[in-house]
């Protein structure tokens, strides 16, 4: 597996000095999927649907509307078949960090993810991508840390490998190889985007570049997750720890994690 080692320490006063720095003029995606119908899968029902809205509003969108670089185009993609209430619902989330909801009838990725950055993210030299999950979070320095990474012209995954996982049990400390987080540097006229491959093949399609940082991300285990168990290799997170590792996350998420060690 090609893979570069980095030292790039997420600190706010490093990444905005080398963000001024970048000669390349280069557009970023965050890029969302909901009750997306995937090839054949059918699409998730209203339940699940009303479950991951809350998950949403409740992780994902404050961390989003936290991160120190707003320069960004948010994609948000559903089903058009969603119930319109629904649909009403996360519209009105826009006051809290705009974004772009992009109605479709699913299937193969590139066929709703590719028109959708040609309608909404300005062209550029460079398009950056990062996946990011519905229902996870990312710390605020989150954007800006991917931004200082472009350098050349080739094509580049960014792979934060420390985050966070949240469980009703506490936080626990977690290091993944090409995780859901990986975000895509490459050049626009040949642009497939974060979603080009798996996390588990990226290193197929590019180099996967890891820089070292604080943790960068948050996953959130819950019922309806595919991963939602707490597995032997993440580390519990004591009482003493959780003030500073939450200092990069919105007071919402603070909030919600004091209250599961009784520290709110």
């Amino acid at each position: 597996m090609a893979r570069q080692q980095g030292d790039h320490g997420a600190k706010a006063f490093t990444v905005r000095t080398q963000t001024t720095r970048l000669k390349r003029k280069l557009s970023y995606a965050l890029l969302t999927r909901f009750n997306v119908r995937i090839m054949n899968r059918s699409v998730p029902n209203r339940e699940w649907m009303l479950h991951r809205i809350s998950l949403f509003e409740e992780f994902c969108l404050p961390s989003v509307a936290n991160q120190t670089d707003q320069d960004f185009v948010w994609l948000i993609f559903i089903d058009k078949d969603t119930d319109p209430d629904l649909l009403q619902r996360i519209m009105a989330l826009k006051v809290v960090r705009p974004f772009e909801l992009c109605l479709t009838e699913g299937g193969r990725r590139r066929h709703f993810i590719r028109p959708a950055v040609k309608q909404y993210i300005p062209r550029a030299d460079y398009l950056v991508s990062t996946r990011l999950d519905n229902d996870d979070a990312i710390g605020k320095y989150f954007i800006a840390d991917v931004k200082a990474c472009v350098t050349g012209s080739t094509r580049l995954w960014i792979n934060f490998r420390c985050g966070l996982v949240l469980s009703d049990g506490g936080l626990y400390k977690a290091t993944q190889e090409s995780n859901p987080f990986l975000s895509l540097i490459e050049p626009f006229l040949k642009f497939r985007t974060a979603f080009a491959k798996g996390h588990n093949r990226a290193d197929s399609l590019a180099p996967i570049h890891e820089p070292s940082a604080r943790p960068a991300w948050m996953k959130i285990i819950h019922g309806q997750n595919i991963c939602n168990q707490v597995r032997s290799d993440y580390i519990p997170v004591g009482p003493d720890q959780v003030s500073d590792l939450l200092e990069d996350y919105p007071t919402q998420i603070k909030r919600h994690v004091l209250r599961i060690y009784n520290l709110s």
